[in-house]
């Protein structure tokens, strides 16, 4: 956009650069910036600098249109919202190292009171939960209920893993099938098993162990039945 630019909104605007149209009004591959994301918001998709939304496609029965987000999710919003055709200028903008105090104290002081932040470790056991110990050392497991009292909910919140990398979790699941293909165990067996691995690993783990192992969701629940 440029100082004395024309800008035009509504359905029969030009696809330029800066005019505001319905999502209806784009076509296919369109780039746009500060979408609505219910019809009426005056924008909220797309708005940080550099950033900009896809337009996917269209149902036209529906009256929907599917998006892609600059963090590369799909989102379906009402083929009504508006939005401006054009990426928001400012791209790059933390491409650009801070390298110093300085400048870190220059970009949050625009922001909000968020910086420096004291590490939970080094503060005193009053002020924090991490804090207290000879060392600075958390001195316990660094993951928390999603239940837990406000109080304690500090570190990792119901975090997935801990110390086990998805890595080491994968050859455990290897490991434990091919010892299973040398006839250990029954049909119970094997579903007790299983369902151990299911409270330890995720659905993509579990797909491995049904193709090295074999057993399949019918046999748990024929063996649930009986």
């Amino acid at each position: 956009m440029y100082t004395g630019q024309f800008i035009y909104a509504g359905k029969k605007a030009n696809l330029t650069v800066g005019n505001v149209l319905p999502l209806s009004s784009m076509p296919e591959g369109t780039i746009v910036s500060n979408v609505e994301e219910k019809v009426g918001d005056r924008g909220a998709l797309g708005r940080t600098s550099g950033n900009y939304v896809i337009v996917i496609g269209h149902n036209a029965d529906e009256g929907k249109t599917r998006l892609k987000l600059p963090s590369g999710a799909k989102k379906v919003v009402s083929s009504a919202a508006r939005g401006m055709v054009g990426v928001v200028a400012g791209g790059g903008r933390v491409d650009k190292p801070i390298l110093k105090a300085g400048r870190a104290f220059h970009k949050y002081r625009v922001k909000r009171n968020s910086w420096p932040r004291t590490r939970g470790v080094a503060m005193n056991p009053v002020d924090h939960v991490h804090g207290g110990g000879n060392h600075q050392h958390i001195g316990k497991a660094s993951t928390v209920s999603r239940y837990a009292v406000p109080g304690q909910k500090v570190g990792l919140i119901a975090a997935r893993y801990t110390l086990i990398s998805r890595d080491m979790l994968i050859v455990q699941t290897y490991w434990s099938a091919s010892w299973y293909q040398q006839d250990q165990g029954g049909l119970e067996w094997r579903v007790a098993f299983y369902w151990q691995c299911m409270s330890v690993i995720d659905n993509s783990m579990m797909v491995i162990f049904n193709e090295v192992v074999g057993i399949s969701l019918r046999d748990i629940h024929v063996f649930s039945f009986c």
